[in-house]
């Protein structure tokens, strides 16, 4: 567990000081030369812990640079780097050997997967509750133009079924229109569907309706599950099962599939697919009141520490069409949560998240320090959204910053 202490050393300097050196890394696949998004990323001393964006990237500061990097990704053979063999080199590429251990499917014919959701079920009902740092990033698009960017580093307290208080600690957000004439639509409470989501729910007894998931009291016993993939890694069985709704009423219909460490009985990651707005319809209009969301479709990825289980990483692309006056404008809506520090005590200033305590305009009318976000180690910018970035900077866009 990494400590205050810990994090006050490493962390303060990279997070605050002015100036400070860090060295970029790519990983890409050995056999395709792809580069592997949202690996996870240890040191072996525990001072850092970070995630590859979607070109493979990631950045250690110079203090890292004496520890030995652990790179964990589910579909790759578990790496290291001897950070001293590289402390000279300019440029770093590392290749990651894919996992291709897959099974027969009959090895594991006879698993019972009623037994595997009850295990899932109760590791998220009883889950501890941990504390921790974590950094949020969304960015949305109408049709191909950025509109709007928000990122927030979080105090969180936590566990392996979902974020449970929180408390922002430094954010920045930036907004503009695509054109007068056009309708803008603000997303201004969608960190609230990545803080809030929860895999377990129990029955609700007001009978309202709720976003199906096969974990839920509501909804466990109306999916279907079967197991399409096996493989080993590094001597544990892995099973990949599939989820989707059986004869399901409700117009919330999640499917997806997750993936289960059969020998350490643990979930590694789930991923849904939802063709719903889940409540990202109630939403607030600039201009005339005259368009419509069609299509609205959500890509829900969760990710867990193989090692102990708990949350690291949630993914959530939300797209929809917007309709203006006849006119279909694709529309986009991504965002980013990594859990990248552990503590070991609460903060203070915790509180349970709301559409009111979280809403964006308490992000709003404060100064913007550019250089604080450029310098930012803990999830680097690609090129496409450093270009997204400069844009907003150049018409004013940013306005907050706050502790």
């Amino acid at each position: 567990m990494i400590s205050k202490k810990s994090f006050i050393s490493v962390y303060f300097l990279l997070l605050f000081c002015s100036s400070y050196s860090q060295k970029t890394i790519r990983i890409y696949d050995s056999l395709s030369s792809e580069p592997v998004s949202y690996a996870h990323i240890y040191s072996s001393e525990g001072s850092m812990t970070t995630i590859s964006n979607e070109l493979g990237e990631f950045e250690i500061p110079a203090s890292s640079l004496v520890d030995t990097l652990i790179i964990s990704h589910i579909s790759y053979n578990n790496d290291t780097i001897l950070t001293r063999q590289i402390k000279d080199i300019q440029s770093v590429v590392h290749y990651l050997i894919p996992n291709t251990t897959i099974l027969d499917e009959v090895i594991v014919f006879d698993q019972n997967i009623d037994s595997i959701l009850v295990e899932v079920i109760d590791q998220l009902k009883n889950a501890d509750v941990k504390y921790g740092k974590a950094f949020y990033r969304q960015v949305a698009f109408q049709d191909s133009s950025p509109t709007e960017w928000i990122e927030a580093f979080y105090n969180i307290s936590y566990s392996k079924n979902g974020i449970k208080k929180v408390h922002v600690d430094q954010a920045r957000f930036a907004r503009k229109q695509k054109s007068i004439e056009s309708i803008f639509i603000s997303h201004t409470n969608f960190s609230i569907l990545t803080v809030g989501t929860q895999l377990f729910t129990p029955k609700n007894p007001l009978g309202e309706t709720r976003a199906g998931k096969p974990f839920s009291e509501d909804f466990m016993d109306k999916y279907e599950f079967s197991i399409s993939k096996t493989f080993k890694k590094d001597g544990d069985l892995y099973l990949f099962i599939n989820f989707e709704p059986g004869e399901i009423r409700s117009p919330v219909k999640s499917y997806g599939s997750f993936i289960y460490n059969k020998s350490k009985k643990r979930l590694v990651q789930y991923n849904a697919k939802i063709n719903h707005a889940l409540g990202a319809d109630d939403i607030s209009y600039s201009g005339d009141d005259e368009g419509s969301m069609k299509n609205p479709y959500h890509e829900i990825q969760i990710d867990f520490s193989n090692q102990g289980g708990s949350l690291e990483f949630i993914k959530v692309r939300f797209s929809y069409d917007l309709i203006q006056n006849g006119e279909v404008f694709p529309s986009e809506v991504t965002s980013k949560f990594i859990v990248y520090q552990v503590e070991d005590k609460p903060n203070k200033r915790l509180k349970e998240p709301s559409l009111l305590s979280e809403h964006v305009s308490n992000f709003e009318n404060a100064k913007y320090k550019p250089k604080y976000w450029r310098d930012n180690p803990i999830i680097t910018l690609t090129p496409e959204e450093k270009v997204i970035i400069a844009t907003f900077e150049e018409e004013n866009a940013f306005g907050t910053y706050f502790k």
